[in-house]
C-alpha cells in the first residue's frame, strides 16, 4: 500500500487494463473476502458432517490452522519486507534517473543557450558594451538556468596586439579595460574576458583565463575541436567578499559567419573568441532537488576527476549515517568527467550494511498480517505479482511521456519567440502562450489564457484592419501567413512583431485552430527606420554625394552632386571619376587607395576637376572606403562627399597676392625707418654732446641764464634719441635682424643697478619702491643689454603711471617641466588697465587710450619691445591687472637661454616676411 502511493506521487495515473490502482485494490479485496467466505463455509460442513462435538478436537483443529496462519504469517511478512526492500531499491533507481534526466535536461538548456550567444556574435562581431549588457540580463534568470553565475566574452588576443585590442575596446565602448594577469605569465597568447553579464559584479573583465591549466586545456580543445568543453574551478567567488563555491565553467567556441571551420587549421584562423558560463554547482543541484518532493530522500555527493578538485556534499552531511542502497553515477559532460555518489534515506531499522530495511511500521503489519492472515494468505503472491506487474508497466510509461514533455517544454522555453495557439475568430482568444510571452509584451500570459483580457485589446489599433485582412475573419483549413503588426507593450512603449502562423485542424476535437509564432523586430524596424533617413538625407544633402565602385564608375549619386558636374545621374553612371580629375590629382588618389586609406577611417583631399561640360573646378573632397564586411575588410568602393570651393579658392589667391604685397611694402618701410634711424641718431649724437659741453662750460661760469635752456636742449636731444632707438629695435625685430649677446651675470647685481637707476623717476610721483630678492638667486645666462631694457621699461611704467604709491620689484627662481625659470615681477598700485585696454597692449605705437600720451608722455613701443625680446630670449611676459586697483608684469626668462633661439626667432620672421 505504501509503496503504490509513493509511485503515484511519481505520476503513474493508469494500469495496463485501463483500471485505476484504487479499483484494483477493491477487486482484489473483494475476491479475497469471497474465497475465504467459502472456506468457512465448507469447513463448516466439514464439521457438521463428521460429528466433530468435542471441544478438544475443535481446539486442535483451531490450534493447527493457527499455527499454520502463524507459519504463513511469517512467511508473508519475511516477503512483504524482501518485496518492499526491493521495491524502495526500484523506486531509489527511478528517482535517480529521473534526477539524471533533470540533469541532462538543465545542461541542455545551458548548452542551448550558450549556442544562441554563439549564433549571435558569429553574424554581428561587433557588438557593443552597451549592446551586450542589456541582451545578456535578459538571459540571467535564476529559475530558467539555476546556479549560473554570469555569462562571459572571452577574445584571443597575442601580446603583441594587446595593445590595439584595448585601444579598440576603449574606443567601442567607452571605458578603459584593464589586464589582469600575473607578472611571470610567459606565453604570447592571452584569452581575456572582454565582456561579463553577471547578477553579482563585472570584477572578472580583463581577466587572463589562461593563466590556468585546466581552463586552458579547454579553451585550445573547445577551439581546435569546435566542440563545448567543461571545467571544474574547486573555489570561484562571484564577489571578494562573497565565500568561494566550487562550479563548472562551460566554454563553447564562436567562429566567424559563413567561414569553413571543416578542420583545426581552418577554425584557427576564422576563430573569434569563446562564451562561458560558469555555473554554481551546489546552486545547480539544490535546485533540481527541489523540483519534486520526492527528492528530498536523495542524498548527494560530488566528486570529479581532476587534479584539484575535492569531494563535497550537496546535501547535508548528518543525514548521510541513515542512507541505504548508495551508488555511485558517473557522468561525463563536454569532456569533463564527475562523479554523484547518492544514498536514499528510509527511516526504519537498517541491517547488513544497507542492504536490508526493517520498516518502522513492522509490529503493526504483523498484527494486522495476523488478524488477516487468513484473508490475504491464499492470494497475497497474486496481489503482489499483478501489482508489480501493473507499476513496471506504469513507470515504463511514466518514464517515456516524461522524457518526452521534458523534450518539448526545452525546445518551446529556448525558442526565440512566442509559440501561440488561439481559436481563429476576430478576438483572437487564446488557449497556449509560451512563457517567453511575458518578455515581450510585459503581460503575463494566464491573463490572457482565462479570457481576464484579449489579445485585440494590446494590438496597436492602426495595425488591426491590416490584421484582419491578412488572416481572415473566417480563416479557411491550411491557410498560411506571414506578417508585421504593432503591440504596445504593459509599460505603454510600441513593439514591433513578425509573425508567421496557420490554421490547423486539431485531430482530438477536429477543431479549427490558429497556430504559429511571433518574435519581437523593433530594433530591426528601427534601423530601417534609420537607414531609410539616411537615405533621404544624402539625397537632400547641399553637398554633392556619390558611391564610386571598385573600378571608379559612378554607382549612385545625389542631385547636388549633379549640380556640381554638369551632369544627370544616367550621363555620370557610365563616367569614370577618375577621368574627371587632373592627373597629378589622379595619381595622389590612387595612392590614397593603393595604401589603404593608410588605416584610417577617411581621407581628405583637394583636387582641380573638370565637369562635364569642360568647366574648371576646385573641389573639397571628404573620401571613405566602403568594405564588404568587417572581418575580411575587403574594399568594394568609396563614398565621395564633394563640396565645391572654386569661389574660396579664388579669393584665397586674391588675398594671398594681397598679403604678399602687403608684406614687401611693410618690409620697405622697415628698411627706411632701419636707414632714416641711422641717420637722424648720428647729428643728434653731435647736438647731445655740444650741449653737454656747453652745459658744462655755462654751470662752471655761472652762466645760470644759459643753463636752463642748454638742459631743455639736452633732454630733448637725449628723448629724441630713445625714440629713434625704439623705432631702430622694432624695425630689426620686424625685419628679423635682431641679435643677442648671450652672457653669464649675477641677478642680483643687475636688480639692484636697476633699482638705483630708476630711483629718480620713483622720487618724481613720490613713489616708494620696493625689492624683494633672495639672496641665493644666483646668475643667469642670457643678454644682460635686453634683460636690462626690459626691466627698466617695466619699472619706468610703473613708476609713470602710480602717485604717492607703491612699486613692488620681486625676483625669484621656480621649475618649470625640467628646465628652471627666472621671473621678474614688477607691480604698482596704479590706474591698472582694463579688459578693453589690455586687448591692444602690446600693439606698437599703441596705448591705453588718447589722453595716456597726452597725460604720461611715451611713444607705446616699450611693452612691444619688451614682449619681442622676451619671446626671442625663450621666455614670455605675463599681465595681470585690475582698473583702479594697479597692474603687474611679470617677465619669464630660462636660466640658461639656447645659443640659436635669436636665430630661430629671425628665421621665423623672415619666412613671414617672405
Amino acid at each position: 500500500m505504501e509503496g503504490i502511493n509513493k509511485k503515484n506521487k511519481l505520476g503513474v495515473s493508469a494500469l495496463s487494463t485501463g483500471e485505476t490502482t484504487e479499483n484494483v485494490k477493491l477487486s482484489m479485496i473483494q475476491k479475497l473476502f469471497k474465497r475465504f467466505s467459502n472456506g468457512f463455509t465448507q469447513l463448516e460442513k466439514r464439521l457438521n458432517t463428521e460429528n466433530i462435538d468435542s471441544h478438544l478436537k475443535i481446539s486442535k483443529y483451531v490450534s493447527r490452522v493457527l499455527y499454520g496462519c502463524l507459519i504463513t504469517t511469517l512467511i508473508t511478512t519475511s516477503y512483504h519486507v524482501y518485496k518492499d526492500n526491493e521495491f524502495e531499491r526500484h523506486y531509489n533507481q527511478q528517482l535517480i534517473s529521473t534526477f539524471n534526466s533533470q540533469l541532462d535536461n538543465a545542461f541542455y538548456r545551458y548548452f542551448a543557450m550558450l549556442h544562441g550567444i554563439k549564433a549571435v556574435f558569429s553574424m554581428s562581431p561587433n557588438i557593443s558594451l552597451k549592446e551586450w549588457t542589456p541582451y545578456a540580463q535578459q538571459i540571467l534568470y535564476p529559475k530558467r538556468y539555476p546556479g549560473i553565475h554570469s555569462i562571459s566574452i572571452i577574445m584571443p588576443v597575442y601580446k603583441k596586439d594587446l595593445a590595439a585590442f584595448l585601444e579598440q575596446d576603449r574606443q567601442q565602448n567607452a571605458r578603459n579595460l584593464e589586464l589582469v594577469s600575473p607578472e611571470d605569465y610567459n606565453r604570447d597568447e592571452l584569452a581575456i574576458i572582454q565582456y561579463a553579464a553577471s547578477n553579482t559584479s563585472k570584477s572578472w573583465e580583463g581577466l587572463n583565463v589562461r593563466q590556468y591549466k585546466s581552463t586552458r586545456q579547454a579553451l585550445d580543445n573547445s577551439r581546435d575541436e569546435n566542440k563545448t568543453k567543461m571545467t571544474y574551478v574547486n573555489r570561484l567567488r562571484s564577489e571578494e567578499n562573497q565565500k568561494a563555491k566550487p562550479a563548472f565553467v562551460i566554454y563553447t567556441p564562436i567562429y566567424h559567419a559563413n567561414t569553413p571551420i571543416s578542420n583545426a587549421l581552418s577554425r584557427r584562423q576564422n576563430f573569434y573568441g569563446w562564451v562561458a558560463a560558469p555555473i554554481y554547482i551546489k546552486d545547480l543541484f539544490q535546485n533540481l532537488l527541489k523540483t519534486d518532493p520526492d527528492f528530498k530522500k536523495i542524498h548527494m555527493r560530488i566528486t570529479v576527476d581532476q587534479e584539484d578538485s575535492e569531494g563535497f556534499h550537496i546535501t547535508p552531511l548528518s543525514n548521510q549515517e541513515h542512507t541505504v542502497f548508495n551508488q555511485t553515477l558517473t557522468k561525463t559532460i563536454a569532456g569533463l568527467t564527475f562523479q554523484v555518489h547518492t544514498g536514499y534515506y528510509y527511516p526504519g531499522l537498517t541491517l547488513y550494511g544497507g542492504k536490508l530495511t526493517l520498516p518502522a511500521s513492522l509490529i503493526t503489519v504483523l498484527l494486522i498480517s495476523l488478524v488477516i492472515s487468513l484473508l490475504v494468505t491464499a492470494f497475497f503472491w497474486s496481489v503482489l505479482t499483478m501489482r508489480q506487474r501493473a507499476l513496471d508497466l506504469a513507470n515504463r510509461m511514466t518514464t517515456d511521456l516524461f522524457r518526452q514533455e521534458q523534450k518539448y517544454r526545452t525546445l518551446i522555453q529556448n525558442a526565440p519567440g512566442v509559440i501561440f495557439s488561439c481559436i481563429p475568430e476576430r478576438n483572437w482568444r487564446m488557449d497556449y502562450l509560451s512563457g517567453q510571452f511575458k518578455e515581450i509584451t510585459g503581460y503575463p500570459p494566464s491573463e490572457f489564457l482565462n479570457n481576464t483580457r484579449r489579445y485585440i485589446e494590446i494590438i496597436h489599433p492602426d495595425d488591426i484592419l491590416k490584421i484582419e485582412k491578412t488572416i481572415g475573419l473566417k480563416p479557411q483549413l491550411s491557410h498560411e501567413y506571414f506578417l508585421d503588426y504593432r503591440l504596445i507593450h504593459k509599460n505603454g512603449s510600441v513593439r514591433w512583431m513578425h509573425e508567421r502562423a496557420k490554421v490547423v485542424r486539431l485531430s482530438h476535437t477536429k477543431e479549427l485552430h490558429l497556430m504559429g509564432y511571433f518574435f519581437d523586430v523593433t530594433e530591426q524596424k528601427e534601423k530601417e527606420s534609420e537607414y531609410r533617413n539616411l537615405v533621404n538625407a544624402l539625397e537632400s544633402a547641399v553637398n554633392g554625394v556619390a558611391f564610386i565602385n571598385e573600378n571608379g564608375f559612378h554607382l549612385r549619386i545625389n542631385e547636388a552632386y549633379s549640380d556640381i558636374m554638369d551632369g544627370n545621374a544616367q550621363e555620370l553612371q557610365y563616367k569614370s571619376f577618375f577621368e574627371l580629375l587632373s592627373e597629378r590629382d589622379q595619381e595622389k588618389l590612387r595612392n590614397i587607395i593603393a595604401n589603404g586609406f593608410e588605416d584610417k577611417e577617411r581621407a581628405l583631399l583637394n583636387v582641380e576637376a573638370r565637369t562635364l561640360e569642360g568647366k574648371t573646378l576646385y573641389l573639397s573632397l571628404v573620401i571613405v572606403p566602403a568594405y564588404s564586411d568587417d572581418v575580411t575588410k575587403k574594399m568594394i568602393g568609396f563614398y565621395i562627399f564633394a563640396k565645391d570651393m572654386s569661389n574660396e579658392a579664388r579669393r584665397e589667391n586674391q588675398l594671398s597676392e594681397a598679403v604678399k604685397a602687403a608684406e614687401a611694402a611693410n618690409q620697405t618701410k622697415s628698411t627706411f625707418l632701419a636707414t632714416m634711424s641711422h641717420e637722424l641718431r648720428t647729428p643728434l649724437n653731435a647736438i647731445i654732446g655740444y650741449s653737454d659741453m656747453l652745459l658744462e662750460d655755462a654751470q662752471d661760469s655761472g652762466d645760470n641764464m644759459i643753463v636752463g635752456d642748454l638742459k631743455k636742449i639736452n633732454n630733448s636731444g637725449r628723448h629724441l634719441l630713445s625714440l629713434i632707438n625704439d623705432i631702430l629695435d622694432v624695425s630689426k625685430l620686424e625685419a628679423g635682424k635682431m641679435t643677442i649677446h648671450l652672457e653669464t651675470f649675477d641677478i642680483k647685481e643687475i636688480s639692484e643697478t636697476l633699482l638705483d637707476i630708476i630711483y629718480p623717476a620713483a622720487k618724481k610721483n613720490n613713489n616708494k619702491v620696493v625689492l624683494n630678492l633672495p639672496d641665493d638667486i644666483g646668475e643667469i645666462y642670457s643678454d644682460l643689454t635686453k634683460l636690462r631694457q626690459m626691466v627698466f621699461n617695466l619699472l619706468s611704467n610703473a613708476c609713470k603711471f602710480t602717485k604717492d604709491g607703491t612699486v613692488t620689484f620681486d625676483v625669484k627662481a621656480s621649475s618649470k617641466g625640467n628646465r628652471e625659470f627666472v621671473f621678474f615681477a614688477v607691480a604698482d598700485s596704479g590706474i591698472g588697465i582694463t579688459d578693453e585696454q589690455m586687448a591692444k597692449l602690446f600693439q606698437p605705437f599703441s596705448q591705453a587710450d588718447s589722453s595716456t600720451t597726452r597725460n604720461f608722455g611715451g611713444t607705446g613701443l616699450g611693452l612691444t619691445i619688451t614682449k619681442k625680446f622676451s619671446e626671442i630670449l625663450g621666455g614670455e611676459i605675463i599681465v595681470t591687472s585690475k582698473a583702479g586697483v594697479g597692474t603687474t608684469f611679470t617677465l619669464v626668462l630660462p636660466r640658461n637661454t639656447r645659443q640659436n633661439v635669436a636665430d630661430e626667432y629671425n628665421e621665423g620672421k623672415g619666412q613671414s616676411a617672405a
